[in-house]
């Protein structure tokens, strides 16, 4: 099963847009793994990471963080990263 590690970067944010984006990705079954950063002064950049252990492909988890980041109405950018299997020895 595929592990993917998802950033998600909104500018120009308020709180309430952090939360309800938080909110939205947790209904789809994403886990929040870090608190949102925010750099310099509060609602100029957030980054929020999310871990998602799904059987779904990289499209669809694409498709699901665009929907998500789109239901807040800001500008946002986010990196998908699959993580790599783990070999047992």
């Amino acid at each position: 099963m595929p592990t993917y590690l998802i950033t998600i970067t909104v500018l120009a944010a308020t709180e309430k847009d952090y939360k309800k984006l938080s909110q939205e990705m947790e209904n789809k079954l994403f886990q929040i793994t870090a608190k949102p950063n925010i750099s310099g002064s509060f609602g100029e950049t957030c980054r929020l990471t999310f871990k998602c252990s799904l059987r779904i492909s990289l499209l669809e988890a694409t498709a699901i963080v665009s929907q998500a980041a789109l239901t807040i109405g800001k500008k946002f950018s986010f990196t998908i990263m699959k993580e790599k299997a783990k070999m047992e020895v």
